[in-house]
């Protein structure tokens, strides 16, 4: 789980971590390097919930709700 959440924070860099700036760096990517992406999201969010950051937990709970309604 270390290694993907390093990898979610790097495409972060400094940048604010919100849904509306992940799909801005996702959309940057090739379509097969984006579609991991996604999958690291959710397994993140859905796999060890008690090591990420606070504002990462945040980013996770509105993925997931924007992507339900969409």
């Amino acid at each position: 789980m270390e290694k993907k959440f390093r990898k979610l924070a790097l495409l972060f860099g400094k940048d604010q971590v919100t849904v509306n700036v992940f799909f801005e760096h996702l959309n940057q990517l090739p379509e097969p390097e984006r579609k991991a992406m996604l999958l690291t999201a959710y397994q993140l969010a859905l796999g060890d919930w008690e090591k990420p950051p606070k504002r990462y937990k945040l980013f996770m709970i509105k993925l997931i709700r924007k992507d339900r309604q969409a």
